[in-house]
């Protein structure tokens, strides 16, 4: 396919902002338009921050093995971003988990993600009749108010054309294999070669032909909590089942808190055909943290005392395809009749390089 000479990115989270950066730095036009205020304003805000290494994902080997090659890249680039100030603890459950110690030890072992048996001073913040054995690990957090001002800044560099509170409500077919735009009411003139639509829970509304692969949508729950003094330098996820984790928020001086079980408090899937945006806008956001900590001091006794601060609510998209594995493959549609047109749905934020591999090579190689 030629590369293209004009490019819209639809969407202003982490992936839209970097892949824009990307095809204005090979030398295409690009204009990036966001319905919200400002960039990086929700799901790649209200989430836990979390730089993935592998661990995440003992269950799907692709996913686990992207993240872990992705992770030192990733952490490399975005250095300013990155808190490591902490140690991270994955704990594996006696009971009701999908994985054993013994094969969760193998399998990060396999793929190259290093981990060491915590302390005995360490193993203590556990309840041992409930955790079999527990891990350091090797996985950070971002700082997403840095990050923003970082893409912020790289968007000014690469002259990306930035448009805050617009939303694209309308893409036309034009003459040429080209395209234009209705944004907030008013038909542009401009003509795009290549659009990316990076919009997440509202990715299929700007759909025009083939209809793509179904999604599932929840909306997402995520606490802010303050741990208890001597938790506070550390982060810990109980593996691998419906169970909990905290790590720190680095744009805030608290922990986050998600729960398997109580994090997700209403689903739906594209088939459902409703306004996500509108659904998370009516939802009645009433917390879960009480069930979410009740559950999680079963397992870490040492959590007792730990402060509600507030909680984010946010829409979440899936491939209904991996809801028993785990695995968060990155989605990459090309339009049938519109191969220009393309759709993504990122995975976790360092596998932002793999989508950026396959931009290059089907529009800029």
């Amino acid at each position: 396919m030629a590369k293209p000479k004009s490019a819209i990115v639809i969407g202003g989270g982490f992936y839209a902002c970097y892949l824009a950066c990307e095809l204005a730095m090979s030398g295409v036009e690009v204009d990036l338009y966001e319905r919200e205020s400002e960039l990086m304003a929700r799901a790649s805000y209200y989430n836990q921050a979390r730089v993935h290494g592998g661990y995440h994902y003992p269950r799907h080997t692709p996913t686990a093995l992207r993240s872990r090659v992705n992770y030192p890249r990733f952490v490399g680039e975005f250095s300013d971003c990155i808190n490591k100030e902490f140690k991270h603890i994955y704990a594996i459950a006696r009971h009701h988990s999908k994985v054993s110690s013994k094969q969760f030890h193998h399998f990060m072992t396999k793929i190259g993600s290093p981990l060491e048996r915590v302390s005995k001073e360490h193993m203590k913040f556990f309840d041992e009749r409930s955790v079999e054995e527990a891990f350091y690990v090797e996985e950070c957090a971002f700082d997403s108010t840095k990050l923003r001002a970082t893409m912020t800044e790289r968007l000014a560099h690469a002259e990306v054309n930035v448009y805050l509170g617009a939303a694209v409500e309308k893409i036309t077919e034009e003459p040429g294999n080209q395209f234009s735009l209705t944004v907030n009411g008013s038909r542009s003139n401009k003509k795009y070669d290549l659009i990316l639509n990076c919009t997440y829970a509202d990715l299929l509304s700007l759909h025009f032909a083939k209809r793509p692969s179904v999604l599932e949508y929840e909306i997402a729950e995520l606490a802010l909590v303050e741990l208890p003094q001597p938790l506070q330098k550390f982060g810990f996820t109980l593996m691998c089942g419906p169970f909990f984790s905290t790590m720190p928020f680095p744009s805030t001086n608290y922990h986050s808190f998600s729960h398997v079980r109580y994090t997700p408090h209403l689903r739906w899937t594209s088939v459902d055909r409703v306004d996500s945006t509108q659904v998370l806008a009516e939802y009645d956001k009433q917390t879960r943290f009480e069930y979410m900590i009740r559950d999680a001091q079963k397992y870490m006794p040492s959590l007792k005392g730990t402060r509600y601060v507030k909680s984010f609510f946010e829409v979440k998209t899936l491939l209904p395809q991996n809801a028993g594995n785990d695995g968060r493959p990155i989605f990459f549609e090309m339009d049938r009749d519109q191969p220009n047109f393309v759709s993504i749905l990122g995975g976790k934020i360092d596998n932002v390089y793999d989508i950026s591999e396959r931009i290059k090579e089907e529009f800029l190689s």
